[in-house]
């Protein structure tokens, strides 16, 4: 590995790259911890899936596994959850490959991102829901953060953002709802309760009927505090940007609308799945 390091430093310093050899490494590392990610996920699912298709040829009913891999924990309400402050997933940052390859675990999960830079850091907003693996639908909000100089806006950029520090996490709350075969009504499966995060999420066993994005089947129901009014209105200028309307209040709340008071944020998300981009000067992002 250091020997082609060693190579592409020197090509690329013939062309005046500087600091070559720190970029190859930390594009490296980025693709290893990725590729480390992707192996324990696809490990894990196989062993499912074998004992799964052991049950169907001995003529038994398959039973489905518990959701033990992805480290979650069960709620008295009757719900698992991953617990972000104590949660293997802390490590492993975001990268939009763990999203490109999604359907590798058997999931289907639409996918809602908004972009921006404030104060002195790139920072990403990020709603998932759908059908997480064999066995479990379920909702997420994740909160990420980058170096400016890691980041300028591209929108063909594949850049790699680590979970918010602990002074940038945000009081969220997920409620999640489901209709099989988007019929109505749609029945509350879960709450997360209003508190601090940088990653809030919920899943119930269970499997969507309907394999498509978006998924209407699951809709879910979004409050984020955050930092200042200045940072709540670059994301509403992400939702504006992706079709979300203004809605008069956080009680009034129609599909893919919002309502903004000071800091806080209300979202209703059913169907737009976009990756907006806001707050960078077109230079930027050259």
């Amino acid at each position: 590995m250091k020997i082609i390091i060693t190579i592409l430093t020197v090509f690329l310093g013939l062309f005046g790259y500087q600091n070559a050899d720190k970029v190859i490494e930390a594009r490296i590392e980025q693709f290893e911890q990725t590729v480390s990610v992707v192996q324990r996920v696809i490990s894990a699912q196989q062993e499912e899936l074998k004992n799964i298709l052991i049950s169907l040829l001995s003529g038994e009913d398959p039973v489905l596994p518990e959701p033990g891999f992805s480290g979650l924990r069960y709620s008295e309400d009757g719900y698992y959850y991953g617990d972000d402050k104590d949660c293997w997933q802390k490590g492993t940052g975001y990268n939009e490959f763990y999203d490109k390859w999604a359907p590798i675990t058997s999931s289907m999960i639409d996918q809602f991102r908004v972009r921006f830079p404030y104060d002195g850091k790139n920072w990403m907003i990020q709603m998932w829901k759908g059908q997480y693996d064999f066995n479990r639908i379920g909702a997420e909000i994740g909160i990420f953060t980058c170096d400016l100089d890691k980041y300028n806006g591209g929108t063909g950029d594949v850049n790699r953002f680590q979970l918010a520090d602990k002074e940038d996490w945000l009081r969220m709350q997920l409620d999640c709802y489901y209709s099989e075969g988007s019929k109505g009504p749609y029945d509350k499966i879960f709450t997360r309760p209003y508190d601090t995060y940088w990653w809030i999420n919920g899943f119930i066993k269970g499997r969507l009927t309907e394999y498509k994005m978006p998924g209407m089947e699951i809709k879910t129901e979004n409050r984020i505090t955050f930092k200042s009014e200045e940072q709540a209105n670059l994301f509403v200028q992400g939702l504006e940007m992706s079709g979300f309307t203004k809605a008069s209040g956080a009680d009034t709340l129609t599909d893919d609308s919002y309502y903004v008071n000071g800091a806080d944020v209300w979202v209703r998300w059913s169907a737009n799945c976009n990756d907006r981009i806001i707050g960078y000067s077109d230079s930027a992002r050259k």
